[in-house]
């Protein structure tokens, strides 16, 4: 892993919280309302770019397993999926009694199949989050199968680019013609973000090409400005953009410089070393755990302090309370369950595919 990026894990992150986190006037501001879709797309990108850079060679070089590379993905991500799915199915419980439509909700939750629904009630069921684990869950297995032909392809590159400009022309004459669920087609359906995951191993292989060319010290800092300018000038014209095309294509230029340009200046530009600092890595290795737990805890919090009418009256403070809390949470969720469990169960398949 890139330091700078993954610092930079966090910062997206808490994007994500905010969002999902409605700060009365004067504190709200559109970054924070875009937070959610913001993330959403750095994480894609950020996905394609680092898995081309850890594997591959590996492709290349006839030694990747595409079995065992998903086994491993998915006892990263399923333990807490399950453990916070049960939460809520509990929760959901208190308002909602056993139906047959909640049987089938819950089914494709747990499954991880919810995102293929045009329908809200279904793919943001229980944890609203975990589509996106759907989402991510569906672009590994593509990578798996088909990431060989891009990199063992004479001009992969090109070849990349024509692929995500086709896909990019597909969904936009999709919503031209289909306009009744704008949100499923161009958000939440797991093939629509192809387009970020390619354009994160395009940018990878670009980035392998050149991260060895001396520049001088002015330039890293140079590009850091202009990708932090280039991404508050996405955010200030979002308002203008149809929302179709705002949640699908806007952000994903902006994520991919600054995906790029962050891990071209990791440990040479003044904001990649403060990325690249162990409080920004300890916040980093814990963004999975805080994107799962946090609306959970909003809801947990929300039940001890809205009997003092905190959020009313001190906005702020009950913000802070309930991101100290669940940062705290995401320690516990990732030091002693996501991190063992991953462990301990990447070493066993390690054992019995190695062994074969």
């Amino acid at each position: 892993m890139i330091k700078s990026l993954n610092g930079l894990r966090f910062i997206f992150a808490l994007l994500v919280v905010l969002c999902h986190y409605i700060l009365p006037a004067p504190y709200n501001c559109s970054l924070f309302s875009e937070g959610g879709t913001i993330g959403v797309h750095f994480f894609f990108v950020l996905s394609g770019f680092l898995l081309t850079l850890q594997y591959e060679d590996k492709i290349k070089d006839m030694n990747f397993k595409p079995i065992p590379f998903l086994l491993k993905k998915i006892a990263k991500l399923y333990p807490l999926h399950i453990i916070i799915f049960l939460f809520w199915f509990i929760w959901t419980l208190k308002t909602n009694p056993i139906s047959f439509d909640l049987i089938k909700k819950a089914f494709f939750n747990v499954l991880l199949l919810q995102s293929y629904i045009p329908n809200i009630n279904y793919y943001f069921s229980f944890n609203t989050l975990s589509w996106y684990l759907c989402d991510i869950l569906f672009l590994y297995v593509v990578f798996a199968l088909f990431a060989k032909y891009f990199y063992n392809s004479k001009k992969p590159l090109i070849l990349i680019l024509i692929l995500d400009l086709i896909l990019s022309a597909i969904l936009i004459l999709f919503g031209h013609y289909v306009k009744s669920i704008d949100e499923f087609v161009f958000y939440i359906f797991p093939p629509v973000h192809l387009i970020d995951l390619l354009t994160g191993i395009w940018l990878c292989m670009l980035y392998k090409k050149i991260k060895d060319t001396e520049l001088p010290s002015f330039v890293f800092i140079f590009f850091e400005i202009a990708a932090v300018a280039v991404f508050v000038l996405t955010v200030l014209i979002s308002p203008r953009i149809p929302t179709k095309y705002r949640i699908s294509f806007l952000y994903i230029f902006a994520m991919s410089f600054i995906v790029f340009v962050f891990a071209l200046t990791d440990k040479k530009g003044p904001l990649a070393k403060l990325f690249s600092t162990k409080f920004f890595q300890f916040l980093g290795s814990i963004s999975f755990s805080l994107y799962m737990i946090h609306l959970y805890m909003q809801h947990f919090v929300g039940l001890f302090l809205d009997r003092y009418n905190t959020y009313n009256d001190y906005p702020l403070v009950f913000f802070a309370v309930y991101l100290i809390a669940t940062l705290f949470l995401s320690y516990i969720c990732q030091k002693y369950f996501v991190n063992p469990i991953y462990t301990k169960q990447r070493n066993r398949i390690d054992e019995k595919y190695n062994s074969l």
